[in-house]
């Protein structure tokens, strides 16, 4: 009787090994620290080492993830932003990053737009809307145009008007209302970045495609604009208004009125001549 109850009860010790869980790796790691002499120097400039090491693992991935991701190469890398980054490339902006117009100056607003740009991962992989549109928090700031651009700024390296910013920018009028299409060329007002297009974006395509009266503001511009400051409204404090659905309303304001007067005078020499 006794050598068969010793035996149950190796049997019974013997499940009950099997079946207890075993530590998880934390806790593991956890026992295997606290056998080390941390008396010995050596192990404390092992520990030390191994520190050093992961600290330049952790960082200087993280250092060249981030860099990675604020070059306009990582921009390109999706079909999706082909139209942007076509226009980009073929603008007079094209040695300065993306990130520099897109985010706010200061590391936390960088790592900010890096966590709400994470949606743009999931558009990627799950579908991309039909068109790409700006948001009204995502629209280029004064506080970035001014990284660069002088307040009072009485030259253009083009040689077209010379108008001194300073006013404008006191009144807190945003850049983007006169400067939209600087970069882009207004391709989102215009309707051309959709999805079926995106394919035959290419640099030539682009620099046809951004033709001056989308590229800068004129005279169609100013007017429109002064017409509602004289009303008492301040047009600019609309974002719809700084980004405008038919940018070539405004220019029709002023052109349609100059080419019937244009039109008019040429019919009568013709008519005359004969």
């Amino acid at each position: 009787m006794a050598f068969w109850g010793n035996k149950k009860t190796k049997e019974i010790d013997t499940e009950t090994r099997e079946t207890k869980k075993k530590p998880g790796l934390l806790r593991r790691l956890w026992r295997t620290a606290r056998n080390i002499d941390w008396k010995n120097p050596v192990n404390r400039w092992k520990l030390l080492f191994a520190t050093l090491v992961s600290s330049i693992v952790v960082f200087g991935g993280g250092y060249g993830v981030l860099s990675f991701t604020n070059s306009p190469t990582f921009c390109s890398s999706c079909h999706e932003m082909a139209p942007e980054y076509t226009t980009y490339t073929a603008s007079a902006h094209n040695q300065i990053s993306c990130v520099q117009c897109h985010i706010k100056p200061g590391v936390t607003n960088m790592l900010t737009h890096k966590v709400k740009s994470l949606k743009e991962v999931y558009y990627h992989v799950t579908g991309v809307p039909e068109q790409i549109v700006q948001t009204e928090e995502e629209a280029v700031s004064n506080e970035n145009c001014l990284q660069c651009h002088s307040k009072n700024r009485l030259v253009t390296a083009s040689g077209d008007l010379k108008v001194n910013h300073k006013g404008h920018i006191e009144k807190d009028i945003p850049c983007i209302t006169c400067h939209e299409g600087v970069v882009h060329a207004k391709i989102a007002s215009r309707g051309i970045n959709i999805e079926e297009a995106r394919g035959e974006w290419t640099k030539k395509n682009a620099e046809k495609l951004a033709e001056e009266k989308y590229l800068r503001p004129n005279m169609g511009t100013c007017i429109d604009c002064h017409d509602k400051v004289n009303k008492g409204e301040k047009p600019w404090k609309d974002v719809a208004y700084n980004v405008p659905p038919n940018p070539e309303e405004v220019d029709k304001k002023v052109n349609g009125t100059a080419e019937t007067a244009t039109t008019e005078p040429a019919a009568e020499t013709v008519g005359g001549s004969n």
